[in-house]
């Protein structure tokens, strides 16, 4: 990879809110800790990469490019 170099396909770097601050999780994690069930996170995770490309089709039409965003998601 180069510097600046776009990625072929979405990341999902998911967190939690820890004392300090955002703590990464995985996958695994989300469903051992039973954060949400895993069929649900399934739906969740690819809910949120259609929303990240949809957000850039629309960014790249208004000659922007989207390259992050945080999607805020509360299971409780």
């Amino acid at each position: 990879m180069k510097k600046n170099q776009k990625l072929n396909n979405p990341v999902l770097t998911p967190t939690t809110k820890s004392e300090e601050h955002d703590k990464p999780m995985s996958t695994a994690d989300i469903i051992k800790e039973k954060i949400v069930p895993e069929e649900l996170w399934k739906q969740l995770a690819d809910t949120a990469i259609k929303l990240f490309k949809r957000g850039q089709e629309i960014a790249l039409k208004r000659g922007l490019i989207l390259v992050d965003t945080k999607i805020r998601i509360w299971a409780g």
